[in-house]
């Protein structure tokens, strides 16, 4: 057997087992056509077998009509696959016009003996020679192969990631492929430069298709290249000096060794042939250590990386110091971190917060969600894409591709423990525009494990500081409670001795003949006591309501007038306002309907609002301006109108003004906390609160309404506070 005959049974094999491997693990349409591309390409293989063990013309005929059976179709199989791969749209007259004319072309030749007709002796076999059939043919062979290496390209240079990885693979494959297919073609036309053995380049082009249509994803283009330029150079060697000294150094040997000079060969072969393989492995294994030094580093540092986190307690400074660590090591164009709100039951943006995507949200029962949280490995863009070409699962990989074309994903990495998925890492392109490989992905995944135990691990100390800092609000409230109690006491006491001498005074001074005072004196002392009386009065209503207050109610609500709230009020805040010298503008409508409401609550409104309205109009120039509004809106709600002339609100702050730890005051002077308790009491009541500014300087107005006390209502809110108590309707 010939090296034509080996090369081209060489080709028909290992194209046959691409067929079957692209026809056993394909999922797509290019799979399919990949599976019919390489069965052609296997005929002409076994053909040029047959032709290079014929020993007479007439069969050296046979194998090159077999050959042309599967060659003619060879190029338009390759176009339509092409096509599909490169998502283009298909010219379909031309690919009709390839698949006939290569029917025609074989029926030409098997049916009237006008295809292959001659063939002529060179290099120990028969050649055919080309007449004018073959010559079309090979003419249309060359069109379709231009017209597919140039969407090849332009796809190459339009891509990036692993679809431009891929398409490097498709290019240098087929390429290899179709040079040593193409150079069988010579001596057709008489042109005998070298032995054609070039079906041996399709071998090589296995290899590397294999590898980039199922595997493109596992190693970079570099290494591919470099494990097939070692092989080829190797076994070149290997097979290269015993086939030298059979040929060229025949004569030579024969007068050292004599009739046994074939022995010197064939042991050279077999010493060769058993290093060979320890040689290549030597050699590729320094290559790649060379190659790969990069991308060992890269994941070295992502690793190092990930075991660090957990020494972080902050979860902003956590999710934006992951982001500004993979971006840098990866030298990616972008990266975000999705966290899920376990409130809203959806992934929000958590870093970057300047991010385009700062507006997208995904509903934890997404399809995306779901499966991300099932395969708990990164999802790659480029795979997804093709798997959403597949049969299997069309619509979920769809969905999947179309989320992650919405938030410019190239990769995902979730963030997942004990089955919860925490959140996802979206990565973009490489700058370097190199492929996430296999081990990349790998540590990616490590890094993904490591955050999720970092992002719970702040979880838990939020809430733990948050607990503990409940117990001592608790305990300090429950203090002073104590202590408001028993100051109170101690202050009503001598209060009410004060106030009792002083009635004694009067009674004694108006009744006992024996005081002898002028009356004119007699009516101003009795005037003083009257005003010690009416100032320890005062004084034992405001430790009533002071206690009162401090209570902080008892969150019951039931049927109250708001003037019971307000007169409370009043008397705690008056002391302030004569410090202040301000004086609020009351406008109260008489005779407003009961509200169903806990009247110290109420007060507690009224009192962060006086609160807020003295600190905004504490620096202002010339007249500073209180007003409160209490009114009958309808016959649903009662609204309260809290205004002021001071420093306003900023138009973007309106709308989050009542969230927690967010203040128009100075970071020294409030923590937030006042309006995000009012808006907590309001909701309570079922109210509606919000405010109201022109902007900075402008003065703000806070609006509050409480419906207004019916039955119907007073039976939800009891059932609510689990005491329902039968009222008497009032209306």
């Amino acid at each position: 057997m010939n090296l034509f005959a080996i090369a081209g049974l060489s080709c028909g094999v290992s194209c046959l087992i691409l067929a079957f491997i692209a026809m056993s693990y394909g999922k797509t349409k290019a799979h399919s056509l990949l599976v019919f591309f390489n069965i052609a390409v296997a005929i002409w293989g076994f053909g040029g077998c047959f032709v290079g063990i014929a020993k007479t013309p007439e069969a050296a005929m046979f194998g090159w009509k077999f050959a042309h059976i599967g060659g003619a179709f060879v190029a338009v199989f390759f176009y339509h696959l092409i096509c599909v791969f490169c998502g283009i749209k298909i010219n379909s007259a031309l690919l009709k016009f390839g698949y006939v004319q290569a029917t025609i072309f074989n029926c030409i030749s098997w049916g009237l003996n006008l295809g292959i007709t001659k063939v002529r002796y060179v290099y120990d076999l028969y050649y055919n020679v080309a007449n004018f059939f073959v010559i079309f043919i090979i003419l249309v062979y060359v069109l379709f192969i231009v017209l597919s290496f140039n969407e090849l390209i332009k796809l190459y240079k339009h891509s990036s990631g692993n679809i431009r990885v891929q398409a490097l693979y498709v290019i240098l494959g087929f390429a290899i492929g179709f040079i040593g297919g193409t150079s069988t073609f010579l001596p057709e036309f008489r042109i005998d430069i070298f032995y054609p053995f070039g079906n041996l380049g399709i071998v090589i082009y296995c290899l590397i298709v294999t590898y980039a249509i199922l595997k493109y994803n596992i190693l970079d283009i570099k290494i591919a290249i470099s494990r097939v330029g070692i092989f080829v150079v190797v076994y070149s060697i290997v097979l290269g000096i015993p086939y030298g000294l059979a040929i060229i150094g025949k004569t030579w040997l024969e007068k050292i060794f004599g009739g046994s000079w074939f022995w010197f060969p064939m042991n050279s072969l077999l010493i060769l042939a058993t290093a060979g393989p320890f040689i290549y492995i030597f050699l590729q294994k320094k290559t790649e250590k060379h190659l790969m030094q990069e991308e060992v580093r890269t994941q070295n540092l992502l690793l190092q990386a990930s075991y660090g986190m957990n020494t972080i307690h902050d979860l902003d400074h956590l999710v934006n110091l992951v982001v500004e660590v993979v971006m840098k090591i990866l030298r990616v164009n972008k990266a975000e971190i999705y966290l899920l709100n376990h409130e809203a039951s959806q992934y929000e943006l958590a870093a970057p917060k300047n991010s385009e995507n700062k507006s997208v949200v995904i509903n934890a029962q997404d399809s995306f969600i779901e499966t991300l949280k099932d395969k708990k490995f990164p999802f790659v863009y480029d795979e997804t894409r093709v798997l959403a070409q597949s049969e299997n699962n069309r619509i979920l990989y769809s969905q999947i591709e179309d989320r992650m074309k919405q938030i410019s994903a190239s990769i995902v990495v979730p963030i997942i423990i004990n089955g919860t998925l925490l959140g996802f890492l979206t990565l973009g392109e490489r700058k370097s525009k190199e492929m996430y490989s296999r081990d990349l992905l790998n540590a990616l995944t490590v890094l993904g494990n490591q955050a999720a135990l970092a992002i719970e691990n702040c979880h838990y100390l939020e809430a733990e500081t948050k607990r503990m800092e409940e117990e001592g609000v608790r305990e300090r409230m429950v203090s002073l409670d104590h202590m408001a109690s028993s100051m109170a006491h101690e202050i009503d006491n001598p209060n009410t001795v004060i106030l009792n001498q002083a009635d004694l005074i009067i009674e004694a001074m108006d009744r006992d003949p024996r005081t002898s005072i002028p009356e004119e004196i007699k009516k101003d002392i009795i005037g003083g006591l009257r005003y010690i009386q009416e100032s320890s009065t005062r004084v034992s209503e405001m430790i009533r309501a002071v206690l009162e207050y401090s209570r902080m109610g008892t969150g019951q609500l039931k049927p109250i007038k708001i003037y019971d709230a307000l007169e409370s009020f009043e008397k705690l805040i008056s002391p302030e306002l004569k410090k202040t010298r301000v004086d609020i503008k009351k406008k109260i409508e008489k005779g407003l309907p009961f509200i169903l409401g806990d009247k110290i609550q109420i007060e507690e409104i009224f009192m962060n609002l006086t609160t807020n309205a003295l600190h905004a109009i504490k620096h202002k120039e010339g007249e500073k301006i209180i007003e409160l509004k209490i009114f009958k809106k309808d016959d649903k709600f009662i609204r309260i109108e809290f205004s002021d002339n001071g420093y306003g609100i900023a138009k973007n702050m309106l709308s989050d003004i009542f969230l927690a730890s967010v203040t128009t005051k100075g970071s020294v002077e409030g923590t937030g906390l006042g309006l995000y308790r009012v808006r907590k009491i309001v909701d309570k009541h079922k109210g509606k609160i919000w405010a109201e500014s022109e902007g900075k300087d402008k003065g703000a107005r806070f609006v509050i309404e409480l419906p207004i006390h019916k039955e119907e209502l007073s039976d939800i809110i009891k059932e609510e506070n689990g005491k329902p108590i039968r009222t008497k309707k009032v209306f």
